[in-house]
């Protein structure tokens, strides 16, 4: 059993690695596709999720989260995928999620913490909704249950 095994094996490695003539070659390559760009705004986004998760880690261990960051300014300024999105609505949803942002970052009691932080989220959410809906079950998984 081990012997057949072991000369199929080396039957697939002789038939793989043949000599093909160049056009032959050509024929069985696939067609070569280009990978998509991540665009500015896409990678900002994901290093919010990051700094998100990290956030929920320590609110899970019961902590408040003492940090400052703005994020506004980068998410107007950031080049987005498509041109479309960077409109006036877009900049109020950028805003409400600094605000929310703000709200969860300055919070000094840990009651109201968890709340806060799923705000934020909700703002993520929002956004995403109107922009870029693919991110949401992975956003979501950011919630903290308030029970």
């Amino acid at each position: 059993m081990k012997a057949k095994i072991t000369g199929l094996f080396l039957l697939v490695i002789v038939f793989s690695c043949s000599q093909m003539s160049d056009a032959e070659d050509a024929a069985q390559m696939p067609i070569s596709m280009k990978m998509a760009e991540v665009s500015e705004l896409a990678r900002l986004m994901k290093e919010m999720h990051s700094q998100a998760k990290t956030w929920r880690q320590t609110v899970l261990k019961g902590e408040l989260v003492a940090d400052t960051t703005d994020f506004y300014a980068v998410l107007v300024m950031s080049k987005p995928s498509k041109k479309d999105i960077q409109t006036p609505a877009f900049q109020g949803m950028a805003k409400h999620y600094q605000n929310s942002l703000d709200a969860f970052l300055s919070e000094k009691e840990y009651s109201l913490t968890i709340s806060s932080y799923n705000n934020m989220i909700s703002a993520c959410i929002t956004c995403h909704e109107g922009y870029c809906t693919g991110p949401i079950p992975t956003i979501k998984k950011l919630y903290i249950s308030e029970d």
